[in-house]
């Protein structure tokens, strides 16, 4: 067999060694550690690869938190890893989110891909391989078949034969086992022979970091002309009323904290924290989302942009305002019940929202003064 064949081989074996009837534990890191030896095994220069060498950590670090804790969000982000380090395999000239495009399309598309390529080897064989591998196989085909054929008429003919082979117990092979493992080849074989969409990976290689003036001022949206005017005064009235929105909200906030942290009657420090978590990430999202929509063309290189500029600016640092705000309840939730696990998640999800705040601040300036 070729080395691809041993590869796909030892991936399976050990993914159905290791998760098969098992819970999450150190089973993830060693798994993490073999699927890197063999990718490396298969692509021998990915140590010159410094995005791969990144994932491969991030792989690790997650795999190694699923090995400590066992938690959903360790195992999700150890997914997540194992997709971008699978493309970057592949090509190391697409990104993060490509990356995981194509790896969800590489594991839908597998059961078809082990069809096709299978088709294309044996194309790529010579006719006197075929012939030979056929042969083979019908030489030991045919004595199973003539065997089997013999057992049963033995077991019909000769009543103590018959009691001897009902006491034969094939209960070892586990239906249940042979589907797993068959899913497991599917997902391995996704993983060590991804695909990539040309047309999506032409249009990322063509795409451009930085932003240039393409001197058009119009859009149309639903059959209706929209000029850069009118898209600018539109997002002077959404950031006007969405900054008046959230003041009234970090008013509150700035209330609770001066009145000493008195909670609304029928509300836990749980319910106060964890239940606005969700949502506070949710519309930091969106925000990030609606600011980015404005300022995506032309709109950054509009000389009357700056009243945008500096409402986005606002309701950005208002939206920080209101992390930190956060911070302080969940502080006061662990001065009250204690640290947890979760506890220190809510600062996790605010250390990245920060993050991506505080890109959004350097787009936003970025734009032409």
């Amino acid at each position: 067999m070729k080395k691809n064949d041993w590869i796909i081989i030892v991936a399976v074996a050990t993914y159905s060694y290791l998760f098969y009837e098992q819970t999450p534990g150190i089973n993830y890191l060693l798994f993490n550690l073999v699927l890197i030896t063999l990718l490396f095994i298969k692509y021998k220069t990915l140590y010159q690869k410094p995005y791969w060498i990144l994932a491969t950590i991030g792989a690790l670090l997650s795999a190694t938190s699923v090995a400590l804790y066992s938690n959903t969000l360790s195992i999700i982000a150890n997914g997540i890893a194992l997709c971008v380090l699978s493309s970057l395999s592949y090509n190391s000239n697409t990104s993060i989110v490509f990356s995981l495009i194509y790896s969800i399309y590489s594991g839908i598309a597998a059961p078809v891909n082990i069809i096709i390529d299978a088709g294309i080897r044996k194309a790529n064989n010579t006719s006197q391989t075929t012939n030979n591998l056929l042969k083979k196989a019908l030489l030991v085909i045919i004595p199973l078949a003539i065997t089997v054929l013999f057992f049963i008429m033995y077991r019909a003919s000769n009543p103590l034969f018959d009691v001897l082979a009902s006491k034969l117990n094939f209960n070892f092979i586990s239906i249940t086992w042979i589907l797993f493992t068959l899913l497991g080849t599917v997902i391995m074989y996704a993983f060590l022979f991804p695909k990539q969409i040309d047309d999506m990976f032409l249009f990322e290689q063509n795409a451009t970091n930085n932003l240039h003036p393409t001197y058009s001022t119009t859009s149309t949206i639903l059959g209706k002309t929209i000029t850069l005017i009118d898209e600018n005064f539109s997002g002077i009235v959404l950031f006007t009323l969405l900054n008046l929105l959230l003041l009234i909200v970090n008013m509150l906030d700035i209330n609770f904290h001066c009145s000493g942290g008195a909670l609304p009657q029928g509300i836990t420090h749980s319910e106060f924290v964890h239940q606005g978590i969700g949502t506070l990430i949710l519309s930091i999202i969106f925000a990030i989302i609606i600011i980015l929509f404005y300022f995506r063309g032309e709109l950054n290189f509009n000389a009357n942009n700056k009243t945008l500029k500096y409402l986005a600016y606002l309701w950005v640092l208002q939206n920080v305002f209101m992390l930190i705000s956060t911070v302080l309840k969940n502080d006061l939730y662990i001065t009250e019940y204690g640290l947890t696990y979760k506890r220190i998640g809510v600062y996790v999800y605010l250390f990245l929202c920060s993050l991506g705040l505080i890109t959004t601040l350097i787009k936003i300036g970025k734009s032409q003064k």
